[in-house]
Parts: C-alpha cells; sequence; structure tokens
C-alpha cells in the first residue's frame, strides 16, 4: 500500500501514455491510446492516477492483417515509467482474429 502511495501522484495521465507499434523501425505504425471515456470521466484526478485504466485502440482491419506478420509492440511512454513488451504470436494472433472478426484471414 506504501508503494501504491509513492507512485499513483506520479503516473497521472498513464492511460494516454500507452500505444501500439506495429513493425519495426522507422517504418512502424504508432497506435496511441484511447482512454475508456465513461472511466475516465470517473476516475482520472489531477493529482492522483487509478489502479485500474480501461483503454482500447483505434485498429483497422490493415493492421490488423499486420499484426500477424510483422513484430508488434505494447509501449508505455510516461515520463515516470517507460516500458516496452514485445507481443508473442499467439496474443498477436488472438488480437488479429479479435480486430477482424471470427473468420478473418490467416
Amino acid at each position: 500500500m506504501i508503494r501504491l502511495r509513492e507512485w499513483f501522484p506520479k503516473l497521472v495521465g498513464i492511460e494516454r501514455s500507452v500505444e501500439l507499434r506495429i513493425g519495426e523501425g522507422d517504418g512502424a505504425v504508432v497506435v496511441p491510446s484511447i482512454p475508456d471515456a465513461d472511466h475516465a470521466a470517473q476516475l482520472t484526478r489531477e493529482e492522483m492516477t487509478a489502479a485500474v485504466h480501461y483503454i482500447g485502440f483505434d485498429v483497422g482491419t490493415v493492421h490488423a492483417y499486420a499484426f500477424r506478420r510483422v513484430p508488434v509492440r505494447l509501449v508505455v511512454t510516461h515520463p515516470q515509467y517507460r516500458e516496452e513488451a514485445e507481443l508473442g504470436p499467439t496474443a498477436r494472433e488472438e488480437l488479429a482474429d479479435d480486430m477482424a472478426g471470427s473468420g478473418a484471414e490467416r
């Protein structure tokens, strides 16, 4: 609990500091997070962040196709917390299916 009290004020705005990077290098497509409006209205404060945030990404079918073929990274760019994680093939495949619908072409 003490660590939460330390970090919550530092992480204000983190819900707007998450992005997907589809592809590599200068050719990567960057898709910024979109905080859920209802959730943000209830929980976002200027002095402290919430423990849970609901975000989405506006990823079209072209990007869903790319999810299956190129590296995809989840990136946090908040000034107080920077982190990246590459999505594995199974996660990319499942997300691509979700984005393209159940009959997605492979």
